[in-house]
């Protein structure tokens, strides 16, 4: 099959475990699979990365001891997004509080900016174009990261990186059951792909992996629109639905927002359908 590999770069991970004390599921990801971010972000060195889903922190901060290990201060920016602003597992902590201390160390240059309680695409002109390199890792259901993949592509550069985590969660967590979306993502886009089983892992498939824009990666967006039409796990709230909506009539014009007010439509008719009767008689009790 012709995958890409990326050498592993573990160095990242291992200082920020040897030098903070966090908490015992932090970060989200493995060794493997941080030393596969890592990896990307050394053979690509790019110049703005966006990370979109922080939870406490722990990769953002293995990125940026990663940018700071290369020397990359000065020609790297990053933009970490998140909808919530508070970490979902903690008690009170803000989203991405465990890479404080390292953004607040002494002697920092990180240039570093959290954007919180905002959808990505209430964001991304801040952010602004020239997006060379991004990380998905939020709520994996449908239609999660293939909303925010459309949201972000007009502003990426050509050849741009994407990293998706939790690729095969759905087979080794019973809780994420349908937490599939990043996997579709993944094989709907057209592009150069990295792929590296992971010997750490009984069944060896990996939990991570990523692509590379390349020139074909344009005509694959039409599929990536099509793909939201797969059921979807959780609803889209008026308000959200509006504001991709517009969105995506701004950067892909009428066509591909009628597309998607009538694909949003399916879902909330299927919903309706599925547990309309259910939810009718929960009302009447």
């Amino acid at each position: 099959m012709n995958y890409k590999e990326v050498e592993l770069y573990y160095e990242p991970r291992t200082l920020c475990q040897s030098k903070y004390d966090w908490p015992e599921e932090e970060p989200e990801m493995s060794d493997f699979e941080s030393a596969f971010l890592c990896g990307l972000i050394k053979r690509k060195r790019p110049h703005k990365i966006v990370e979109v889903g922080i939870a406490a922190g722990g990769t953002t901060a293995i990125i940026l001891k990663c940018i700071e290990l290369l020397v990359m201060e000065q020609e790297c920016e990053m933009f970490s997004v998140d909808i919530s602003e508070c970490f979902y597992r903690g008690e009170g902590e803000r989203s991405g509080y465990l890479a404080d201390e390292l953004l607040n160390q002494r002697g920092s240059h990180f240039k570093h900016t959290f954007l919180l309680g905002k959808l990505l695409p209430e964001v991304i002109d801040r952010i602004g174009n020239d997006i060379d390199f991004v990380i998905f890792d939020t709520i994996h259901a449908m239609p999660g990261e293939i909303l925010d993949f459309l949201a972000i592509y007009p502003y990426m550069k050509p050849g741009a990186t994407v990293v998706l985590h939790d690729i095969a969660v759905s087979h080794y967590n019973r809780p994420s059951l349908f937490a599939y979306s990043n996997q579709i993502l993944l094989r709907c886009v057209v592009g150069d792909k990295y792929f590296m089983y992971d010997e750490s892992r009984p069944l060896k498939y990996p939990n991570i992996g990523a692509f590379d824009m390349n020139d074909n990666t344009d005509q694959s967006i039409s599929d990536v629109f099509h793909a939201l039409t797969i059921n979807w796990r959780y609803r889209l709230a008026p308000t959200s639905f509006e504001i991709y909506g517009n969105h995506f009539e701004r950067h892909y014009g009428k066509e591909a927002a009628t597309l998607f007010t009538t694909i949003y439509e399916m879902q909330e008719h299927t919903y309706r359908m599925m547990f309309g009767t259910y939810l009718g008689k929960i009302a009447k009790t």
